[in-house]
């Protein structure tokens, strides 16, 4: 009796031969109409039952409304209602909440080039208990026999709005209730749905401090550095340049700042050199002649700077990606609303060699206002 499964790891429940003994109370029953219209409140985000992904809710106490609209939208037309007998339903049973991913998170979100929204969901295991209602017993049996085609046809549909097994487990012959016929099905189904994304974290990762302790008992030597790749972060604590070597080319600059009033004074220095250049670099009066003069594709300069007149100046350089509320910095209770922004390298810098390097500083370091600047570059081999 098992309708499908696209799981091969979920153990099938055996069909009962024969009809199932009294349910226990269900904990969540959706009864009455079950036409079109979802079945869910006006706080699910959406829920979708096809293509378009597992329903989208705000939290989890809708996950049960969530699971009943997917089998809605995509059985509806098997259980429209019939004119002159009571409404067929779907009432959900045995409720069990299951964990999806590691702490329910299934990913990062991106917020323009920054990975700093977390995504969540879960899975429930329950038993649906579908019933539906005929004028005569054969009636009633014809009705059941077209919703289970119809669950077999809308495999690919449910599998797409989250539900990831369907298995028949029971059912119930024709009944005389209510002046008609009545017929059970029950399914186990196990549906995953995703919460609508939050952004509740501190801070985005620019740096990894590492400790190292030799294994000797009563060795005081230790070792201390930290890993800052790509990306670093800016503030009143610290400013450490970012600087990039080959063997790369340099793509693309992201950034996201919070710069409450009053700004930072002080610049912000692009140095192209390498680590066998003499003499003062030559300067640029602009961003794009400097750009253009280090990635030149036939003669690239290996030793120029620019510099910006503010901090501001360099974050409106980049082209406005989108808004990140992230952490508390000012310590006013609001949650500090960040520029993220994307300002793309083309051609790229080329770092054809690791005596090469790119170098983004801050002339006043660390900042002497309160303000915290995201800043990471985007490489490519080559």
């Amino acid at each position: 009796m098992s309708r499908f499964t696209r799981r091969g790891d979920r153990a099938l429940v055996a069909a009962a031969a024969t009809a199932p003994p009294a349910p226990p109370a269900p904990l969540v029953a959706l009864v009455g109409p079950v036409g079109p219209a979802p079945l869910v409140g006006s706080g699910v985000a959406r829920v979708a039952a096809g293509p378009s992904g597992p329903a989208v809710i705000m939290s989890p106490d809708q996950a049960v409304a969530a699971l009943v609209a997917a089998l809605v939208g995509a059985l509806s037309g098997y259980l429209d209602p019939v004119t002159g007998l009571p409404d067929p339903s779907a009432v959900v049973l045995q409720v069990r909440g299951r964990a999806l991913g590691l702490g329910n998170l299934r990913g990062l979100d991106a917020v323009g080039p920054f990975s700093a929204v977390e995504l969540r969901g879960g899975q429930i295991d329950c038993v649906v208990r579908f019933q539906v209602w005929g004028a005569d017993p054969a009636a009633a049996d014809v009705r059941m026999t077209a919703l289970q085609g119809g669950i077999l046809g809308a495999g690919a549909d449910l599998w797409g709005a989250g539900i990831l097994q369907l298995d028949g487990v029971a059912g119930e012959l024709a009944v005389a209730d209510r002046g008609a016929w009545s017929r059970t099905a029950d399914y186990h189904v196990l549906f995953e749905y995703h919460l609508a994304p939050t952004s509740d974290a501190e801070s985005l990762i620019a740096a990894v401090p590492v400790a190292a302790d030799q294994e000797v008992a009563g060795s005081l030597v230790e070792e201390r550095t930290t890993v800052t790749g790509d990306s670093v972060r800016w503030d009143q604590a610290g400013a450490a340049p970012l600087v990039l070597r080959g063997r790369r080319s340099v793509e693309h600059l992201s950034i996201a700042a919070f710069l409450p009033a009053p700004t930072p004074t002080g610049g912000v220095r692009l140095l192209r050199t390498s680590d066998d250049a003499t003499g003062t670099p030559t300067g640029y009066p602009t961003l794009a002649a400097f750009l253009a003069a280090v990635a030149d594709p036939v003669s690239a300069q290996r030793h120029g700077v620019w510099s910006s007149v503010s901090l501001a100046d360099f974050v409106a350089a980049f082209d406005a990606a989108d808004d990140l509320l992230l952490g508390d910095w000012d310590g006013d209770g609001v949650p500090d609303e960040y520029q993220v922004g994307q300002l793309s390298l083309d051609p790229p810098i080329p770092l054809p060699s690791a005596r090469d390097r790119l170098e983004i500083s801050l002339e006043t370091s660390p900042l002497d206002h309160m303000a915290v600047v995201y800043l990471r570059a985007s490489r490519a081999l080559g």
